[in-house]
């Protein structure tokens, strides 16, 4: 799972994930997906947004980088249930830093953690730049992670 903690130049699907070549399947995002096709990237997800998260799947494991702007705080309006959005900053942040308030569980690539009366238990214990999330609300509100700073 991916996110974009930069704004890239071109957010075309082609342009963001072009220097893949054949190595790349697709990318899945919430409701919305792009498979490569010999090259040619077709479906609903045109161009890749600094607040979404997504799954990229390759063949085989590779680097990814983008280049871009840092897109800094981002408010999110997230729905009762399952969304997929990204994490903003290049700085990791202990999960500890989020409010547990509207969250019942955030999941990751390979972890998770549940919100029990505003603790967070589970694997997930740090959010990291350039991953994605499924944030789990029992409500719909708005959220913004709290800015990392350097030292956390």
């Amino acid at each position: 799972m991916i996110s974009f903690f930069v704004n890239p130049d071109d957010s075309s699907i082609p342009a963001v994930f072009g220097s893949l070549g054949d190595n790349a399947i697709g990318v899945i995002g919430e409701s919305v997906v792009a498979a490569n096709l010999d090259g040619n990237w077709v479906g609903s997800l045109t161009e890749v947004a600094n607040d979404d998260g997504y799954w990229l799947k390759v063949f085989s494991g590779t680097d990814f980088e983008t280049q871009g702007s840092p897109s800094g705080s981002i408010s999110y309006a997230l729905n009762s249930g399952n969304n997929l959005i990204s994490y903003p900053y290049a700085i990791a942040q202990n999960i500890d830093a989020l409010s547990g308030s509207g969250l019942f569980g955030i999941a990751g690539e390979g972890v998770a953690a549940i919100n029990v009366n505003g603790s967070w238990f589970g694997s997930l214990e740090t959010l990291e730049g350039g991953s994605g999330y499924w944030f789990v609300a029992t409500e719909a509100f708005d959220f913004s992670y709290n800015e990392p700073s350097s030292d956390e």
